[in-house]
Formats: C-alpha cells, structure tokens, sequence
C-alpha cells in the first residue's frame, strides 16, 4: 500500500470515527432534552404552576406543553430507530419499540383528553381525571424507560467521546480515562 491510499485510508477512518463520535454526542444531546425536559417539568414546572395558576388552569398549560413533548418523543423513537439499524442490539431494539409504543398510546390518550376538555370555560368533567391516570402511568413508563437509556449507550465508560489516530497506534478518549 502506498503513501497516498494509507494517508486516504487514515482520512476515511479519522472521518468515521468522527463521525461516529458526533452522531452520539448528538444521541446524549437530545436524550437529554427530551428526559431532562420532562424530568424538569414534571418536577418543578408542574408543582409550581398548580401553585400560582390552580390546578385547572395549570392543566390547560400542560395540555399545550405535552403536544411538544409527545412530538419529541416521537423524534426520539425516530433516532433510537436509527441507532437500532446502526448498531443492532436486542435491547436497544426493546428499547425503540417500547417507547415507539408508548409515544403512539400518548398522542392517542392526549387526544381523547383533549377532545374532554372546554377551553371556552376552562372546565373539564369529572370522569376527566380518571382517564388522565392512564396518561400519568404512560408518562411514568416513558420516564423510566428513558432512565435506562444511557445504561445502554454509554454503560461502564462504553460512551467514546474523542478518538485519535496516529501513526497505526489509537488513543482513545473515553469517560473511563478523562
């Protein structure tokens, strides 16, 4: 092999890796929008709101919120689908079609909530709540699933961060060794 196809072939590797590299980092990113955004709510927003808006109109709010996370949710699904193909694992697979379900029985109970609610008179009937227990429990089992998320992608340091390659040996860069 000459000079020129190794130094082509360092160039196609360093890019792969780099590659490789971002695509997680922008796997950690947007986990950590979509759990981290729910966590947030659910724990501050939510308790806050009901305190200072009362109970019903917090809910009003929240219905209007929840249409941003279930479609984010659904970009989620989207790109664990993708991690899934690129990196074939039975728990990842799980993992994308449990939330994929999830996320599809969200948008289908939102709606029936939403088909519940008066938004003229900000009221809500009384059988209501007990069809949002279901939405509750589905958004419980959305937020623990997601909680398992990074013990599959960057359990025990696995998350590379920076790889470099010089000269045939590797430094890799991982949370293990920084």
């Amino acid at each position: 092999m000459s000079i020129d196809q190794r130094s082509s072939s360092a160039r196609r590797t360093t890019l792969g890796i780099f590659s490789n590299a971002v695509w997680q980092y922008w796997l950690l990113l947007v986990w950590c929008v979509w759990w981290g955004g729910l966590t947030f709510y659910a724990l501050i927003v939510v308790p806050i709101g009901t305190e200072v808006l009362g109970a019903v109109e917090q809910g009003f709010l929240t219905q209007r919120v929840t249409q941003w996370h279930n479609g984010l949710s659904s970009v989620w699904a989207a790109i664990l689908l993708v991690e899934a193909i690129r990196r074939p694992s039975r728990w990842i697979w799980a993992i994308t079609i449990l939330l994929s379900l999830v996320a599809v029985l969200l948008f289908l109970q939102h709606a029936r909530l939403t088909a519940m609610m008066d938004f003229d008179s900000r009221t809500v009937p009384a059988d209501f709540y007990a069809r949002h227990e279901i939405y509750l429990c589905l958004i419980a089992m959305q937020w623990v699933v997601g909680l398992l998320v990074p013990l599959l992608f960057w359990n025990a340091g696995q998350f590379v961060l920076l790889r470099f390659q010089a000269h045939g040996s590797e430094k890799i860069f991982n949370s293990k060794n920084l």
